[in-house]
C-alpha cells in the first residue's frame, strides 16, 4: 500500500463536532480489515472537494484511565489534521465533553474524568495513545477439585 510511505507529522485527534467520521492521514491510526477495500466512495470536505476513502477500519485511544473505541475511521493521505467524531465517541463510549477556554474533560456519566486535553494552536487535542489491537487466541482447561 503505498500508504506506508506517507509519514505526517501530527499525530494528535481533534474533536470536532462537524465532521461525519472520524478522518486520519496516519495508516498507524487505524486497525485495517484483511480484505482490501477497493472503495469508489469519497468524503465532500468543507471546501467542496471530494477525497477518496483509501481504506476504512476501527482503532482504540488510551487514556490512563480508560481506553476508547474508534469505529468508523476513514483513512486519507491528504488531510491535514486528525479528526475525531465528536458524536460518534459520543456513543461508542458512552461518555460526555465538557470544552473549556485553554483545555478539555472527557467524562462518564458519573462525572468521573477520564482524560483530559490541551488547546493548542485554537484546536483542541486529543492526546492519548493508540492501542493496536491483535487478534488473540484463548484457551482454559476444567480442572476438578474433588480427586
Amino acid at each position: 500500500m503505498v500508504a506506508t510511505h506517507y509519514h505526517p507529522t501530527n499525530k494528535e485527534w481533534h474533536p470536532d463536532t462537524g465532521v461525519t467520521h472520524h478522518l486520519t492521514n496516519n495508516v498507524n491510526n487505524i486497525h485495517l480489515p484483511n480484505e482490501d477495500d477497493d472503495s469508489q466512495e469519497h468524503i465532500q470536505m468543507a471546501n467542496s472537494t471530494g477525497l477518496k476513502i483509501i481504506q476504512s477500519g476501527t482503532s482504540t485511544l488510551s487514556s490512563p484511565s480508560k481506553s476508547f473505541v474508534l469505529n468508523q475511521i476513514l483513512f486519507f493521505l491528504k488531510i491535514q489534521k486528525i479528526l475525531l467524531f465528536v458524536h460518534l465517541f459520543f456513543l461508542n463510549n458512552i461518555i460526555f465533553f465538557q470544552f473549556h477556554a485553554f483545555f478539555f474533560l472527557v467524562k462518564d456519566y458519573l462525572g468521573n474524568i477520564l482524560h483530559r486535553g490541551s488547546l493548542s494552536n485554537g484546536l483542541y487535542n486529543f492526546s492519548a495513545s493508540l492501542i493496536h489491537l491483535q487478534p488473540q487466541g484463548l484457551s482454559s482447561i476444567h480442572v476438578s477439585a474433588n480427586i
